[in-house]
């Protein structure tokens, strides 16, 4: 068996086998969709930016794994967000892929993110030595749950006036992790950030970016130390859910750290309702 990093003449042949996978309902990350033409678009985007790829196992020229992986080369980031698909075999084409990943991106960060019933996915990332991240509750929206209060904080779109006190609260709030302010701040055309004010100050921010066919992810919310319970959270929340379904998008996801039972509160209260629990697994470097 080999890997081959695929492009446009072999996307199709990726989607169908990844399709096929799925309606397997094994080895998944996290539920994705089983329709042959959504994974194909989301295969196709993957691969028109340059660093990204779609990678696939062979054995005699016949697919028998798949994996899509994010690349930040100037980073050194890759992320795993779509799991490996892999009908048999599962634990030796999985290091066949991470063999060829370790030797390609030799000193890179890697991230990989899995549900909790894809045992064999984090059987594997537990025999690799990777560092699991406290398990985090998946949570989704959609419109007709959306119950929308009566806060009226100034929320507005971020603007260059706020980058350094963006960059200040977003790191205060999540120490350790990739996307820090700057890198967010970097790539304005995968994120969409609004900012909570008061009196021309920024007090809070929600990050958040659209993926798949008409789905949002809320990636990060926060709010500084000195303006905690004081309905910022929610009113950025609400800001950010409101201007998705009106334009267009049909279901909002997020993660709240499983042990974060305020934040899960706030959550419910909008309408948000638990659909799994899954874990980071992380590599410092390959």
């Amino acid at each position: 068996m080999m890997i081959l990093s695929i492009d446009e003449t072999r996307l199709e042949e990726a989607a169908q086998y990844a399709s096929n996978v799925n309606r397997m309902k094994i080895d998944n990350c996290e539920t994705i969709t089983t329709f042959y033409k959504k994974i194909l678009s989301n295969f196709r985007k993957r691969i028109k930016n340059e660093d990204d790829k779609v990678l696939v196992c062979t054995e005699q020229d016949k697919i028998v794994g798949v994996l899509a992986i994010l690349v930040e080369t100037n980073d050194k980031y890759i992320e795993i967000t779509k799991g490996l698909y892999a009908a048999e075999n599962f634990q030796e084409i999985a290091m066949l892929f991470y063999t060829y990943i370790k030797e390609k991106y030799a000193g890179f960060h890697l991230d990989a993110v899995y549900s909790q019933e894809n045992k064999e996915a984090i059987y594997f990332m537990q025999s690799i030595g990777a560092s699991c991240i406290s398990p985090d509750i998946k949570m989704k929206l959609v419109n007709d749950d959306f119950q929308p209060s009566k806060e009226n904080k100034l929320i507005v779109p971020i603007t260059e006036k706020y980058y350094k006190s963006f960059c200040r609260v977003h790191d205060e709030n999540h120490k350790n992790v990739y996307w820090t302010g700057e890198r967010l701040l970097s790539n304005l055309n995968k994120f969409d950030i609004l900012i909570a004010l008061d009196k021309d100050e920024l007090v809070g921010s929600v990050v958040s970016s659209v993926y798949g066919d008409k789905k949002k992810d809320i990636l990060f919310i926060e709010t500084d130390s000195n303006h905690r319970r004081q309905g910022y959270a929610k009113s950025l929340l609400e800001k950010s859910i409101n201007e998705a379904f009106l334009f267009g998008i049909n279901e909002i996801t997020l993660q709240v750290v499983m042990r974060n039972i305020p934040a899960k509160k706030l959550y419910e209260s909008l309408g948000f309702l638990k659909t799994d629990t899954i874990y980071t697994y992380s590599i410092e470097s390959l």
